[in-house]
């Protein structure tokens, strides 16, 4: 991995690195994709599936 192919994963903390650094990763932190998905539930719910929101995180 990282001569011929690349492979590219999202990960909640950093461990594929660790064992495998021709491995590409970006951390995620699922505390604000949760919070996101739980306010976007909340508000599909109160508008009626009228409005969408978006969320576009950068990794650290």
């Amino acid at each position: 991995m990282g001569q011929g192919i690349d492979l590219f994963a999202k990960e909640t903390f950093p461990f594929l690195s660790l064992f495998r650094p021709g491995i590409l990763t970006v951390t995620e932190d699922i505390r604000t994709a949760g919070l996101f998905l739980a306010k976007a539930t909340i508000h599909e719910i109160t508008q009626g599936g009228r409005s969408h929101l978006h969320h576009l995180d950068t990794p650290a």
